[in-house]
């Protein structure tokens, strides 16, 4: 039986501002429960001047979408969602007071050079820069995982402009290995996946190939970031899997991983939500 206030569901959430009123400057709205207390630490960092005592979380991009329209004339009511695909896709919603990440989620965010460091200064706090670098070149390693992902996640471009349907990859260690020990060769699961892609195509159209849409997909990324376009919570899986495996960091989950990261993340990429936040209060 539960005590006090009823489960968090999306309609009481919804109305918790209320009961935060007086305790919040702004009510900060966003897609899911897993990355309200991951919000609330980046915001407070980024915004030390603004009274802020909880995030709301809405269970969803479309929920924060429908929220953002109908209460698109509030000053108070601000609402970030990810990125996700949507600028390629072409489903960007232009809202006053909605914001959108400038990456693909919150954890692209996180693999930020410094803020990698101090999790290993965390295991080793006597550890010199120097022997950082010589133990996990950041650039290095980012470079070599964000080639690993692209045709994983242009596979995933595919998936939604096509509405497919088709489930993204669990990423492991072991097959981001396989890639490089064999010279650029996907492990089989890894080809099942894609596998299962091209199988869906064909079901729309025979004369479709992943190939050609994959190949098709890179005229609309030109220019594009990859550390910005491939999911971030796929890039970290990685990162923390080399770190463990070098013995750097302690053993964490991934949302512990995250959120230790969030701490040290370097809110300066993140000023144009603060320059968005001027614009919708003004």
């Amino acid at each position: 039986m539960n005590i006090g206030f009823p489960e968090a569901s999306v309609s009481f959430n919804r109305g918790q501002d209320i009961l935060y009123r007086q305790f919040n400057d702004i009510d900060f709205y966003v897609e899911d429960t897993d990355k309200e207390n991951l919000y609330f630490l980046i915001l407070k960092n980024l915004l030390p001047g603004i009274k802020l005592s909880k995030i709301f979380p809405l269970s969803g991009k479309k929920n924060v979408i429908s929220d953002a329209q109908s209460n698109s004339s509030s000053k108070r009511k601000v609402y970030l969602v990810d990125l996700d695909f949507d600028d390629i896709l072409g489903r960007k919603q232009s809202i006053r007071n909605l914001i959108y990440l400038e990456r693909y989620s919150i954890e692209n965010y996180f693999f930020d050079e410094e803020a990698i460091k101090e999790q290993i200064r965390e295991k080793k706090p006597s550890i010199k820069d120097a022997e950082i670098n010589r133990s996990f070149s950041f650039n290095i390693e980012l470079t070599n995982i964000l080639h690993y992902l692209k045709n994983i996640a242009l596979a995933a471009i595919v998936i939604q402009r096509y509405n497919l349907g088709i489930s993204y990859p669990n990423h492991n260690f072991q097959d981001y290995m396989n890639y490089y020990n064999s010279g650029g060769t996907y492990s089989q699961s890894i080809i099942a996946f894609f596998n299962q892609v091209e199988n869906g195509l064909k079901n729309i159209d025979g004369r479709f190939s992943l190939s050609a849409k994959l190949k098709n997909e890179k005229k609309f990324i030109r220019g594009c970031s990859l550390g910005n376009l491939i999911p971030g919570k796929w890039v970290l899986v990685l990162i923390k899997s080399l770190l463990l495996r070098r013995k750097l960091i302690i053993q964490k989950n991934d949302d512990s991983f995250s959120y230790s990261l969030a701490k040290d993340v370097n809110v300066k990429n993140l000023r144009f939500i603060a320059n968005e936040i001027t614009r919708i209060r003004g």
